[in-house]
């Protein structure tokens, strides 16, 4: 009996298997979103062999005019290029900027990836990278112009003139190839009298070997230090009122470099100087630098000025003044900043103003573009527009 319901148990498991068996292949299930979703293939041997032999049949005259990480980069798959500069974030993966001399309009739009025949051009169809002119301003005539305001505008001038003087026939040629899709951005600089241009390579190529064009380079990543610590001194923020000493006291930096002798020798302490910065911006609200900043409203702090005061490069704060990483808080105490009763001065200059621009964005990272960007500050009917032109460097 025992055998005969062990046979009988054994013959239903059997059958509830084919069953189920047959369940299966009749409704077949789909497969797995995961697997759906492949990624990104590998570039194979064959397609990177095919992009150094690319590169490695470019004249030599071009690649004399052209920075190797340039073409480094058009023989990298277009995702590693992203993951390897991060500060294109400060961009929002990408930039377009318009072509118009003399003042550039900044637009924000994606880095296209327009089409393009052959290994290279299909792995990595557009790079951006900086073109910089031959022909260069004479500033010889600017030094013998006594007043400062006039030197500064002879200075702008003299570098606006010669940007559209040079650039046209290179202008016409970049509109074209946007035209064409070969071209996804670019943009005309008078500061350093260049272009900003995201192509493909072909385009790169007739770009360096155009006679008036002296050298092509990449747009690099640059990072913020952290901050130093002397040796024999604690590392600590800028000085707010909590931390500072009761005592009217000259800080050590002052003491080292001798500043404060050439307070009190020559009564010289930044009266009447406004200074600026390209850094990671300022936050304005500081104690120890807010009432210093050119545009403080010390009657009414909510109608303060920032226009022409304040220019952010990466879009984060474009309101006002602040500072998401601290080295430009930190650097703007270093050079103007003392407490409102005098306590604790740390700065070089106390009695100066300031102004700022961010380039760097909160995780501490530039590239080479934004530090260019701030032509904008141009002498204008301001009030205090003869110090806008230390922002150009």
């Amino acid at each position: 009996m025992a055998l005969r319901n062990v046979t009988k148990a054994c013959l239903v498991l059997v059958a509830l298997f084919a069953l189920t068996t047959l369940v299966v292949i009749a409704n077949p299930q789909p497969p797995l979103q995961a697997q759906a979703e492949e990624p990104p293939q590998r570039v194979s041997l064959e397609a990177e062999k095919e992009a150094h032999k690319t590169i490695a049949e470019i004249p030599l005259e071009l690649r004399l005019k052209i920075d190797p990480r340039v073409l480094k980069e058009f023989s990298m798959p277009t995702e590693s290029r992203h993951l390897q500069s991060p500060a294109l974030r400060q961009a929002g993966s990408g930039e377009a900027m318009s072509r118009h001399l003399p003042s550039p309009a900044l637009r924000q739009a994606g880095l296209g990836e327009a089409g393009s025949s052959g290994g290279l051009l299909k792995r990595s169809p557009h790079v951006r990278y900086i073109v910089h002119l031959k022909s260069k301003a004479d500033l010889s005539r600017v030094a013998s112009v006594a007043e400062l305001t006039q030197r500064r505008q002879a200075v702008v001038s003299a570098l606006r003139q010669t940007a559209e003087r040079s650039q046209v026939a290179l202008l016409s040629y970049l509109e074209a190839q946007r035209a064409s899709g070969k071209v996804t951005a670019f943009t005309s600089y008078w500061i350093f009298n260049g272009f900003a241009v995201t192509s493909d390579l072909e385009t790169l190529l007739a770009v360096a070997a155009r006679p008036e064009v002296e050298f092509v380079r990449a747009d690099q990543v640059h990072h913020l230090p952290p901050a130093p610590v002397a040796k024999g001194q604690p590392s600590a923020p800028l000085m707010t009122e909590e931390l500072a000493s009761p005592l009217a006291s000259i800080e050590w930096n002052i003491a080292k470099i001798g500043a404060d002798r050439v307070w009190s020798a020559y009564g010289l302490r930044g009266e009447g100087m406004v200074v600026a910065s390209l850094d990671s911006g300022v936050d304005w609200t500081h104690p120890a630098l807010q009432r210093k900043y050119r545009g403080f409203d010390p009657t009414n702090p909510a109608q303060s000025r920032h226009d022409y005061n304040w220019f952010d490069a990466t879009a984060t704060y474009p309101a006002a003044p602040d500072d998401g990483d601290g080295h430009g808080t930190h650097t703007m105490g270093t050079i103007v900043g003392s407490l409102p009763d005098g306590r604790n001065q740390v700065g070089v200059v106390p009695e100066a103003r300031w102004i700022t621009a961010k380039v760097f964005d909160d995780e501490g990272e530039a590239m080479d573009l934004g530090s260019h960007r701030p032509q904008w500050a141009k002498p204008r009917s301001h009030p205090g527009s003869r110090h806008l032109q230390q922002l150009l460097g």
